[in-house]
């Protein structure tokens, strides 16, 4: 996970998904069986009376659960409905099929046949205990099926220390992985695998009702409606909380779509790190969170993304959440990778409730991007606000088109106000139409309450005292609703090697070089003098920033 801007050393990158499999293409004819095939070909019993012919031990209770000690016991209890209410503990792996499967399904690697798994396993409150064992070769593919697919339907109560590969799901309504809906998922690992789906999409469950701690996906997640898709969990419930889990797929989506979980219905995402890339093919990817739902309240903290996030028809994308239509707070979290907003891509404004959005020590360090936030969207006429609170951050890009480079949001609509506290931004652009915000495009009254911020600008072409000036003022013509109060703010500017500085503020008690005489000054300083901070860790603390070295 990310310690945030409070860290003095940025995490370490893992390595990218490990070769867990290399299986190579065999010349070989394939032959696909059925299910039912499958009972014949291994004389798997298929009624109680022959369950004697099994190796399962055991009642399937607390104090005795059963004991799967062959994948013949475990298709048996599958096929016979036995999993419901029970306790389970997995003593082997289990292959249902020698293949791995490709993205379009098609085998190789094993012995010519493969079995087609049937529809989901009727598990409503079971708990299992995998012992870190393998389920692998599960394959269904049915473009006609539009209930909900995954190995496990039903609620089941609890799922851990188990370990998926080669799994090959393909329909035509929603699928994960492993499980429909679940409670409790702990040390869940999907290696290698896709799922493709119409609509709804993850790699480990679909509904997560309460926690989902230390899990991990490999494998390529795919929708193809305009729905979500998501590494981890589609849809967080019930102020659930998804824990110390890693997202290593490539996740596509038409929309809404999140390296770790698709949608938030209130809950927090804590420790968390994505390393795939988030494509959708409308709006709203995140890193992390695909979007949150309206009168809910959702928390992101100490996560990390590095994946490269990508909207193929808009810029409303963010490192950390695609698309935010509640109060959501980013705390301690940093974007390393590509993408449109560093942290935040859109806002919809769609209660009569204020909505705060806080981002709190936070490092945004995407090479190339725009802001922090983007588009705020209004879409009912409950007349609502939005108040933003970002604090703490260290942002640090490169733009080198024509954009609007707004380091910090972009105020369309229904913006109350704005603080901005103990923020230090390093920025490079090749143009001067840079702001700390863009203008609101309504006559609602937006105040900018600014303290303590450092901005360090590296810019190619010609800079005027104006547009020096202009830089800490919104674009547009609605700056007569606006109020700006600052207190403490520092532009440094390297134009074309040539280093001025503006400081706005009454009682900047830090030092200053004036870099036309290149004299030291401490204390108190004109807002027309010429200078740059000298930033040293020690004053840094001192003003109440906590420095962070990449």
């Amino acid at each position: 996970g990310g310690g945030g801007a409070n860290s003095l050393n940025s995490p370490e990158v893992p390595e990218i998904a490990p070769n867990f499999d290399d299986e190579k293409q065999e010349n070989i004819t394939y032959e696909r069986r059925t299910f039912e095939q499958y009972l014949i070909d291994y004389s798997i019993p298929t009624t109680l009376a022959e369950i004697g012919q099994t190796t399962i031990t055991g009642s399937g209770t607390l104090a005795s659960p059963y004991q799967i000690n062959s994948t013949q016991d475990f298709v048996f209890l599958a096929n016979t409905k036995l999993l419901r209410y029970k306790y389970v503990e997995v003593n082997c792996d289990i292959i249902y099929n020698d293949e791995s499967f490709d993205e379009n399904g098609n085998p190789h690697g094993g012995d010519g046949v493969y079995y087609e798994w049937k529809n989901n396993i009727a598990a409503g409150s079971m708990t299992m205990d995998g012992n870190h064992h393998y389920f692998c070769g599960f394959f269904f593919k049915d473009r006609e099926m539009t209930d909900s697919f995954a190995l496990f339907k039903e609620t089941v109560t609890e799922i851990k220390n188990l370990k998926m590969k080669n799994f090959y799901f393909d329909t035509a309504g929603q699928a994960s992985g492993l499980c429909a809906t679940a409670n409790r998922l702990d040390n869940i690992i999907f290696e290698s695998g896709y799922v493709v789906s119409q609509h709804l999409g993850s790699g480990i469950v679909l509904i997560l009702t309460k926690q989902a701690i230390n899990c991990e996906n490999y494998a390529t997640i795919r929708t193809e409606d305009y729905t979500s898709a998501s590494g981890i969990a589609a849809r967080l419930y019930n102020q659930g909380t998804i824990e110390n889990c890693k997202n290593f797929g490539n996740i596509f989506g038409i929309s809404n779509s999140g390296g770790i979980c698709g949608g938030s219905h209130g809950g927090s995402i804590i420790n968390c790190a994505n390393f795939g890339d988030v494509v959708v093919e409308n709006y709203h990817a995140g890193g992390i969170l695909g979007n949150t739902q309206a009168n809910t309240f959702t928390t992101i903290q100490d996560c990390n993304n590095y994946g490269n996030i990508v909207s193929l028809v808009n810029s409303v994308s963010g490192g950390m959440c695609g698309m935010n239509n509640a109060s959501l707070t980013i705390l301690n979290c940093n974007n390393y990778g590509k993408c449109p907003n560093q942290m935040l891509g859109y806002n919809q404004l769609n209660t009569k409730d204020v909505m705060v959005v806080t981002i709190q020590n936070c490092g945004a360090y995407a090479k190339e991007t725009t802001g922090l936030i983007g588009n705020i969207h209004l879409s009912t006429q409950l007349d609502p606000l939005l108040v933003v609170n970002i604090e703490g951050c260290h942002i640090k890009g490169r733009v080198d088109d024509s954009k609007i480079l707004y380091l910090f949001m972009r105020p369309e609509y229904n913006i109350a106000e704005i603080n901005l506290k103990n923020n230090v931004v390093d920025v490079e652009s090749n143009l001067y139409n840079m702001a700390l915000t863009t203008e609101s495009y309504d006559n609602k009254h937006l105040t900018v309450n600014i303290e303590n911020l450092v901005v360090n600008a590296k810019i190619k072409n010609a800079l005027t005292e104006t547009q020096k000036q202009k830089m800490i003022v919104p674009f547009g013509s609605k700056e007569e609703a606006m109020s700006i109060n600052i207190k403490n703010a520092i532009f440094n500017f390297d134009v074309d090697g040539e280093k001025t500085g503006i400081y706005y503020g009454d009682d900047f008690d830090g030092y200053c070089i004036n870099w036309k005489t290149g004299k030291m000054t401490l204390g108190r300083a004109s807002g027309k003098d010429f200078f740059q901070q000298k930033v040293t860790e020690d004053l840094l603390v001192q003003r109440g920033y906590e420095k962070r070295v990449r």
